[in-house]
């Protein structure tokens, strides 16, 4: 009776191994000009309605900043109109701005009455999506607010042996509109 199970046991393992594939499989194809790769520019995110971002405010004096740090534990909630109501402001039109352009619009509110103020504005929800032939799939979260497509590819846990690398959809969101492209 043992003798039988480790017999199929080893009849098992051989079918097992004879249905892998040998094939090797390359994420990164074809030729590339490193020297034309590096000076790719990459883009800003821009705040969009319902994203959620924080601002921490600072400045030579800590206790005049307090007061524009205390709503923002949470965040603050970019409203259907690009708004958000910042602490001490009131309404601050948002949507489509940089964190660069947000900082510029604070300096604007703030240089009167704050001594060097500046700002750590971060987005909260920055986020992927992975969907399809990857061996993960779901929404992850992108603390660093960048990231590029292998590195997402990565964070689904790579891409399973069935998923076609030659066609790889990215969809993105950009001012309210999607935006598509294929990748080899």
């Amino acid at each position: 009776m043992k003798f039988l199970v480790t017999f199929s046991a080893v009849v098992m393992l051989i079918f097992l191994e004879s249905c892998v594939s040998t094939r090797p499989i390359q994420y990164v194809q074809g030729q590339f000009d490193t020297a034309q790769l590096s000076q790719y520019v990459v883009r800003e995110p821009v705040i969009q309605k319902a994203d959620i971002i924080t601002i921490v405010v600072y400045s030579d004096n800590t206790a005049a900043t307090a007061i524009y740090n205390l709503a923002n534990a949470g965040g603050y909630l970019v409203d259907d109109r690009g708004n958000i109501q910042f602490q001490g402001v009131g309404n601050l039109q948002v949507a489509g701005l940089t964190k660069p352009e947000l900082s510029a619009l604070l300096d604007s509110k703030l240089k009167a009455v704050l001594q060097n103020p500046y700002y750590s504005i971060r987005f909260v929800n920055f986020r992927i999506t992975m969907i399809g032939e990857v061996i993960r799939e779901g929404q992850f979260p992108v603390p660093s607010e960048r990231v590029n497509i292998l590195e997402a590819i990565g964070m689904a846990g790579g891409l399973t042996v069935y998923a076609r690398r030659e066609n790889v959809l990215v969809i993105r969101e950009a001012n309210g509109h999607r935006e598509f492209a294929r990748l080899d």
